[in-house]
Order: structure tokens, then C-alpha cells, then sequence
């Protein structure tokens, strides 16, 4: 019989009273089969454990047999025999085939077979964790080789046949998938190339929404030349919806214009805007054609109308081509102008009388009239803003006269006496020299020539500084003022079937070919003309529309020899032995 429970010696004190009751021993053994009970439950869950993660580690997942150690041998022997079956395959034949994968594969089954049998754990065993990376990496090998040459056919069929080309590609990423998903011991996952195969997927796919958005726009334009502009403005609105769709979906995989939404936009907008746009041209017609007409008044009320409906256009259609602000400002000083009418008349009046001075080269006179109508247009501007903008050509020619008055009064007196009737047509006047630095400098607030001499031929001066010359010198003289034609400058030269005379011409045979000599300091030719050959070559007239002009009359660098040269340059040629003279109208 044992003995009970240890008793604490009498002096022992307990933390708690300790209770003898029956029902106090109840309450302990009430307590104790739960705690019995939970126990048993965890040693069964770690012996699970134990067992499966063996399993897991192994590769087996077969419950464990009781084997003999007899057949546990031949597991072993059975692995080894098939492995070298299978090296043996290898050595033999060019490409292993289905049924040699298989022997690598009955090896590994029976490796583990063994592993299992054995109780030991896979990680412990390293032939069986090399039989399965190698087997691991045949399968994914032979499945990377079908990807690539899926994605290759696929990028073939891209150019014709985009579904089946599209297939191509994700059959390529599934067998990808596998790789990464079911060999994962051939260390073959490349998680690289399956994020390219899906971009290029998406690239794919997003190829009919990438070229509908643009049908549907090259549509919207056909329809906007023909007329059809509300179809159109339709057209551009899907545009619109599949670009944003297209844009919600691929944009990280397929780029499109920076601002081909703002472009559809302003299409779109632009459509739209066609029919107003219209109605505020008819209206200017008919404001001009009421100008034309002497019904000033009808005029300035279709003005108004004209400027209340562009500015509709505006705030309804900001984004169109035709919203410009500039044309607003326009159609705001057309109505200022007819407002204004009779008083910018009066001006034009003055200043038409104010050139009859200038001509008959009253100064003074010219002066007085000048002097009233430059106030009267600073006050218009004022009350009507930009109806004379800077490079209104009234405005300059007026500013101009009162500005320059000192320039004039010592200019024209004199003046008359180098102008000489062109040879053939006496109602022109051509300079008889070329125009001077100091005269140059006089008019235009400048003298851009290589080395300053007043008393020279102005240089360095491309075909527009001439015309700026000409404009400026027109306003001077009252009168019409260009660059003359090659033609008129060799009718001005006179026989030119023969070399010039030296003492009429600045050539190479009596300058050193580089530097200038001072206007009209060789003799005059027979009509009255200096340096028509020679000193500095001259611009001629040329078209507006042309980018280059004829340069003639050689220089001081000109062999003289027979004829009169001239050449053809761009208009934005400046030398130093290029300069130029005026004829007058």
C-alpha cells in the first residue's frame, strides 16, 4: 500500500486555506481529465506533424509502409539501376527522348520510395535532392524550349494574324507558369521574362484599340473637309473614348502622342465650332460690304453683332482652332474703326496733303500739317484701342515725318540735284550714286557698315535693310521709293560691251580689292551716273515671295572685263562690298 501525498510540517503556513471537503476533491479531479485529455491530443498532432513533414521534405506524399530491409535494398538498387539506365541514354543518343526522361523519373520515385522506407528525412539525403533538380531541370528545359518557340511564331503571326498571335503568347506564359509553379527545384523560374511575355501580351492586345482611335480620327478629318462637320465632331468625340480607354489600360505598355488627347480635343471643339464661326464671317461681309457702301452706321451695329458672336464661340468652344483671340481683337478695332470713320478720314486727308508738301519740298508746310495729325491719331488710340496698332503705316509715316523734321530740312533742299532721269524712262530717277553711310545713318538711326566712313557706301546690309531704307526715304520725299531692276541698273550703266574706264569705275585695276572708295569720286559715265560698275555690287529688285535677290555692278574686287555682272544670292546675304542705291517713282 503506498503512501499519500508528501504533508507540508506543521509550520508550513499554505497560501490559501486548504480545503478537506469532499467537494473540494471532486473540483481537483474535475479539473485534471480535461488537462488529460488536451495533453493526449498535442502528443497526437506532433507525431502528425513529424510524419508529414518528413513526407514533405522528401517529395513522398504516400503513406509509409513497413518494409523489409530486404526491399528497402532493392528501392536503393532499383534507383541506382534506373539513374544509369538513364546516364547511359544520354551518352548514346543526340536528344533524349520522353521515354529516357522517364527513367530519371522512376529513379527519383524510387529514391524516395527508399527515403521513406528508411524514416530518415530528404534533406538529409543529397542524391535524392540531385535526382530531383536534374529531373526538375529536364522538364523545365523542354517547356522553356516550347515557350520561346511560341513566343517566336507569335511575333511572326503579329504581322498578319494578331489573334493566333496572341494565343502564341499565352500559351507561352503558361508554360512559363508551370516552370515556375510545378519544377521549381531547376531554378529555371524567370520571373523577368514572364513579366515581358505579359507586357507584350498587352502590347498585343491593345493593338485594335491603339488603331481604331486613329480610324475614327482620320474619319473625323475626312468629314470636317467635306463639310460634314457635326459627323465629324462625333467622330472625334469616340476618338476621344477609346484614346481614354486605351489610355486606362496599356498606357504603361504602349506609348501614344504626349498630347494626343488635347489634339482630339481641340478637333473635336474645333468641328463643333465651324457653324459659328461661320455666322461671324457672314457678318463681316456684311459689315465690309456695308463699309464699301458708305453705311458706316449699318456697319459698326454688324461689327458688334460680329464681336458678341465670336465671343459665344469662345466661351462654348475654347479649345478650337478657330477661337483665337487675336481674331477678336480684330474684329473689336474693325468696329472701332468704322465708329471713327469720319475723323480717321480727316487723318488720311492730312496726311495726303502733308506728301503734295513734301514732294513740292515745303518743309515747313509739311511739318505744320504732320505735327496735328500724329495728336489727332495718339487721341484716337486712346479712345479707341488698337485702331492704330505700332506698325500701322500711317501711324509710322506720320511719326516718322514729326520726328526726323530735322533730318529733313537739311535733306531735302539738295536732294533733287542726285537724282538723274533713268536713260529710256525719264519719269524715273535713279540715284546717281550709292547711298551713303551718313545717309543711311540719317534715316535709319544706324550705319551697320564694316568700317564707318560717312562719306562711303553704306555695306553689310541685307535686301530687307534696303527695303526699310527704301520705305523710310519714300515717306521723306512724299513719293514711291524701291530698289531698282538689274535691267534699269544696266541701262544706267550704259555700253557695257566693253570693260569700264578706270576713272569711272572702282574695279581691281585701280583699288586694292577690299576697301571701298567715297560715293561719287569717280567720274561720272555718260548719263550722269558714278559707280554703276564698280565700288560696291548693288541689290535689285526682287518678289516678295522670293528668297533670293540679283546683286549687280561688281565691286572693288570685280576683274573689269566686258558685260555687267550680277548674281544671284539669298536675301540675307551682308558683305562689305555690298550695298545698294534707290530709284524714285
Amino acid at each position: 500500500m503506498t503512501q499519500g501525498p508528501h504533508q507540508p510540517p506543521p509550520e508550513f503556513l499554505p497560501a490559501r486555506p486548504t480545503s478537506t471537503s469532499g467537494k473540494g476533491g471532486a473540483g481537483g479531479r474535475r479539473f485534471l481529465l480535461p488537462l488529460l485529455i488536451a495533453g493526449g491530443l498535442l502528443l497526437v498532432a506532433g507525431g502528425l506533424y513529424l510524419v508529414t513533414q518528413s513526407n514533405r521534405l522528401t517529395g513522398g506524399g504516400a503513406a509509409r509502409v513497413v518494409l523489409s530491409g530486404e526491399q528497402i535494398e532493392e528501392l536503393r538498387q532499383l534507383s541506382v539501376q534506373k539513374e544509369a539506365a538513364f546516364e547511359q541514354a544520354r551518352l548514346n543518343r543526340p536528344q533524349l527522348n520522353e521515354a529516357d526522361i522517364q527513367l530519371l523519373a522512376a529513379a527519383l520515385q524510387a529514391q524516395e520510395d527508399y527515403i521513406t522506407a528508411r524514416g530518415a528525412l530528404g534533406k538529409d539525403n543529397g542524391r535524392l535532392n540531385n535526382l530531383r533538380r536534374r529531373y526538375h531541370v529536364l522538364r523545365a528545359e523542354k517547356l522553356r524550349a516550347s515557350s520561346d518557340q511560341a513566343e517566336a511564331t507569335a511575333l511572326e503571326l503579329a504581322k498578319t494574324d494578331l489573334p493566333q498571335a496572341m494565343a502564341g503568347i499565352r500559351q507561352a506564359i503558361e508554360l512559363e507558369q508551370e516552370i515556375a509553379q510545378r519544377w521549381v527545384y531547376s531554378s529555371l523560374a524567370d520571373p523577368g521574362r514572364l513579366a515581358r511575355l505579359d507586357t507584350r501580351l498587352r502590347r498585343l492586345e491593345s493593338e485594335p484599340l491603339w488603331r481604331r482611335t486613329r480610324d475614327l480620327e482620320a474619319e473625323g478629318r475626312r468629314l470636317a473637309q467635306t463639310g460634314q462637320h457635326d459627323a465629324a465632331a462625333a467622330k472625334f468625340d469616340e476618338a476621344l473614348a477609346e484614346e481614354n480607354t486605351f489610355l486606362e489600360k496599356y498606357r504603361d505598355v504602349r506609348e501614344t502622342e504626349f498630347d494626343r488627347i488635347e489634339k482630339l480635343t481641340v478637333a473635336r471643339d474645333t468641328a463643333r465650332s465651324v457653324p459659328a464661326s461661320a455666322a461671324v464671317d457672314e457678318m463681316v461681309r456684311q459689315a465690309t460690304a456695308q463699309e464699301q457702301a458708305g453705311r458706316w452706321e449699318q456697319a459698326v451695329t454688324l461689327w458688334k453683332q460680329a464681336v458678341e458672336r465670336f465671343d459665344e464661340l469662345l466661351a462654348r468652344h475654347p479649345r478650337s482652332t478657330l477661337a483665337d483671340r487675336s481674331r477678336e481683337r480684330e474684329l473689336t478695332r474693325r468696329g472701332y474703326i468704322a465708329q471713327a470713320h469720319p475723323r480717321i478720314l480727316a487723318v488720311e486727308r492730312q496726311a495726303a496733303t502733308m506728301r503734295q508738301r513734301l514732294r513740292g519740298r515745303e518743309v515747313g508746310a509739311a511739318l505744320a500739317i504732320a505735327t496735328p495729325a500724329t495728336a489727332e491719331v495718339q487721341e484716337l488710340n486712346v479712345t479707341y484701342p488698337g485702331i492704330f496698332p505700332a506698325n500701322d503705316p500711317l501711324r509710322l509715316e506720320l511719326e516718322f515725318i514729326v520726328e526726323r523734321q530735322s533730318t529733313l530740312q537739311a535733306l531735302l533742299p539738295d536732294f533733287d540735284r542726285q537724282l538723274t532721269p533713268l536713260p529710256g524712262t525719264p519719269t524715273l530717277r535713279l540715284l546717281n550714286r550709292e547711298i551713303s553711310q551718313a545717309l543711311y545713318a540719317a534715316l535709319l538711326g544706324n550705319n551697320p557698315s564694316a568700317q564707318p566712313r560717312e562719306s562711303h557706301p553704306v555695306d553689310s546690309v541685307a535686301y530687307a535693310d534696303a527695303e526699310a531704307f527704301c520705305r523710310r526715304l519714300g515717306w521723306a520725299l512724299g513719293a514711291k521709293v524701291r530698289l531698282p531692276t538689274v535691267a534699269e541698273l544696266e541701262r544706267a550703266a550704259g555700253d557695257v560691251t566693253r570693260a569700264p574706264v578706270p576713272r569711272q569705275a572702282w574695279t581691281f585695276e585701280n583699288s586694292d580689292g577690299i576697301n571701298t572708295r567715297a560715293v561719287a569720286t569717280s567720274a561720272p559715265n555718260a548719263a550722269g551716273f558714278h559707280d554703276v560698275i564698280g565700288n560696291v555690287e548693288e541689290w535689285t529688285a526682287s518678289a516678295a515671295t522670293e528668297e533670293e535677290a540679283r546683286i549687280a555692278g561688281g565691286s572693288v574686287g570685280w576683274l573689269a572685263v566686258p558685260g555687267f555682272p550680277s548674281r544671284l544670292v539669298p536675301k540675307r546675304e551682308k558683305s562689305r562690298i555690298l550695298g545698294f542705291r534707290i530709284i524714285v517713282e
